[in-house]
């Protein structure tokens, strides 16, 4: 069932992203994606790593309703502040027309976070036939909006505004939905709230941590090479994103389970198994990315982007490596180990910031990926030898995988 609702997700938000991209143009679409890409990163502390904490904790407590009503004040305080924050905001700056593009963005990206927020209870508590007719209808009332926006205008404010207030739209009817569903929805104001912030700070610095490095690249390629390269860079990166979310759903599947499994003799098995369903994903990826890129580019976006398909095995290689590293990651997690990730993914972070502006040079998209493609092997190393130093790890699986990036490293030259 979860499945059925990210496919149905990605194909609508694909049409979506296909629709912006040919009706905006490759400047304007990458404007438009360099300010989304800067008001996520200004709407960080509002997401605080809150959906992983409770899809990891929810099936190990006996008592949902305390659990469900500390995080529901959490969120809401937290949303609450971050709110009356724009608002300010409002009078302090001064405005144009792309300040207003930009708060715009940054108001519905707060309002999509608590969106995810209450889908994410729904699908702890197993609502996922629920969560299959949301997304379904929340992705239409998206392409809906947009589509009759770019009728009409192509001005970035207006293209904003739909944004928001369809988002806003989905946000009241996934609360009705949740109000029927789930019973424990109220507010306290205790230490449990505090102990919320302690508990949920190294999924929170996790999620910061994945979040910059999901959009830097539009803030860093914007300043080295311009708003073109970010517009097919972005157009391939929704692509990427896509075949992410294939990664997503299998966590979700995986990591309550491993988190279940964890202290018993049955935890090495869940690893092995979560081991070689990503490594076998990866390679599907990959294959489907390097092979079909003329196709898939011409389908979703159009002459216009024929650039993108030279940069399509790249984001194939660069999905792969995501995939294999994300299957570790539920193991860290799982066996509690969340701090030493949030580490990990923090010196990442730095080694490719200090990268890019201090030791090499970026003259091209290509110079990007390559270094996305070595820090990502860094990553992979960090968490392979925790993994192996607790014994969850089996060394054949570790070699395919050690194969498998060997020669995504060594295909940059044919690709190139």
């Amino acid at each position: 069932m979860m499945g059925l609702t990210t496919f149905i997700k990605l194909a609508l938000a694909l049409l979506v992203t296909s629709y912006l991209a040919r009706g905006l143009g490759v400047e304007l679409f990458g404007e438009l994606m360099l300010y989304l890409a800067i008001a996520t990163l200004a709407a960080l502390p509002i997401n605080f790593g809150i959906n992983t904490y409770i899809m990891k904790e929810m099936p190990r407590r006996s008592s949902r309703g305390t659990f469900i009503t500390s995080s529901f004040s959490f969120k809401a305080i937290s949303s609450s502040l971050y709110f009356l924050f724009i608002f300010i905001l409002m009078y302090i700056i001064d405005f144009d027309i792309n300040t207003l593009a930009f708060l715009l963005l940054f108001a519905s990206i707060l309002v999509e976070s608590c969106t995810s927020y209450f889908l994410t209870c729904l699908r702890s508590c197993g609502q996922f036939k629920l969560d299959l007719k949301f997304s379904t209808f929340s992705s239409i009332v998206y392409l809906v909006a947009i589509y009759g926006v770019l009728i009409y205008s192509k001005s970035l404010a207006i293209v904003a505004l739909s944004f928001f207030i369809s988002r806003l739209i989905c946000l009241f009817l996934v609360m009705k939905l949740s109000s029927s569903y789930l019973s424990n929805f109220g507010f306290i104001y205790n230490k449990k709230l505090i102990l919320w912030f302690y508990r949920s700070r190294f999924f929170a610095l996790d999620s910061i941590f994945s979040s910059v490095h999901g959009n830097m690249d539009s803030i860093i390629l914007n300043n080295k090479l311009g708003v073109s390269a970010v517009g097919f860079y972005q157009s391939g990166l929704k692509l990427y994103l896509t075949a992410l979310q294939v990664a997503a759903v299998f966590s979700n599947v995986f990591l309550p389970r491993a988190s279940r499994a964890y202290g018993t003799l049955t935890f090495k098995k869940e690893v092995l198994l979560l081991q070689i369903s990503f490594l076998i994903l990866s390679l599907i990826v990959f294959i489907i990315f390097s092979s079909l890129s003329e196709f898939i580019v011409s389908i979703i976006y159009g002459p216009n982007f024929s650039k993108l398909i030279l940069l399509m095995p790249y984001f194939g290689l660069l999905a792969a490596q995501r995939f294999i590293i994300a299957s570790l990651g539920i193991v860290l997690t799982s066996a509690g180990a969340q701090a030493f990730r949030t580490k990990c993914n923090a010196i990442n972070l730095f080694i490719i910031i200090i990268s890019s502006f201090l030791f090499l040079p970026i003259t091209s998209i290509q110079d990007w990926f390559e270094l996305l493609l070595i820090t990502n092997l860094l990553l992979f190393l960090m968490y392979y030898f925790w993994v192996l130093y607790n014994g969850f790890f089996s060394l054949r699986v570790f070699a395919f995988q050690l194969l498998l990036i060997a020669y995504i490293i060594g295909d940059l030259n044919q690709v190139g």
